[in-house]
């Protein structure tokens, strides 16, 4: 399990905005897909940007073209170069009730946490 959980923290990103001190800060997360080799977040993270600063795991900052955005479905698309970096793929396996679920992601600006 702790090399899953692993896997998921180096293919995740932190999306990052100014902050009031001009800092970046993580605005939210999202994750390389194994298939496309696009980054998967949520479309509230991204706003009406086109053009987004992410942070990986591994400590560098890219920046990334938004590619498609759906507001009803709450999800976005980020083209960007993470050479190096290993993504996830999307399981087809139905999920059960009372089985563990890890979110990683950067809440309050955690970047990069893992939360059982």
């Amino acid at each position: 399990m702790l090399d899953a959980v692993d896997l998921a923290r180096r293919a995740s990103v932190s999306i990052l905005a100014p902050g009031a001190d001009e800092e970046d800060e993580a605005v939210g997360a999202g994750f390389l897909d194994s298939g496309s080799g696009r980054i998967v977040t949520n479309e509230h993270v991204i706003g009406d940007r086109f053009e987004v600063r992410m942070g990986t795991a591994d400590g560098r900052v890219v920046l990334g073209r938004v590619i498609a955005r759906d507001p009803t479905a709450d999800i976005a698309l980020i083209e960007a170069d993470l050479g190096g970096t290993a993504g996830l793929a999307f399981s087809t396996a139905p999920v059960r009730i009372g089985q563990a679920v890890y979110a990683v992601g950067s809440p309050f600006g955690l970047n990069h946490s893992v939360t059982r």
